[in-house]
């Protein structure tokens, strides 16, 4: 399945030009969802694959 980026650089928060101030550490820690609700989600790796799947099943292209 072709990707719209070829390529993906990486920046720092300075380089990215933007009114709205954003924290320097953003990571969404869980540690709370674990201790009151007992839920541990499965790593965003895990996510992305399901879903870049889904995606090809609907385009019907396998992902190599």
């Amino acid at each position: 399945m072709p990707l719209a980026a070829q390529r993906v650089v990486p920046i720092t928060t300075e380089e990215f030009a933007t009114r709205a101030m954003r924290p320097a550490n953003s990571r969404l820690n869980l540690d709370r969802l674990r201790t009151i609700f007992g839920i541990d989600p499965a790593p965003w790796q895990e996510g992305l694959s399901l879903e870049l799947n889904l995606l090809a099943a609907e385009s019907d292209q396998p992902l190599k």
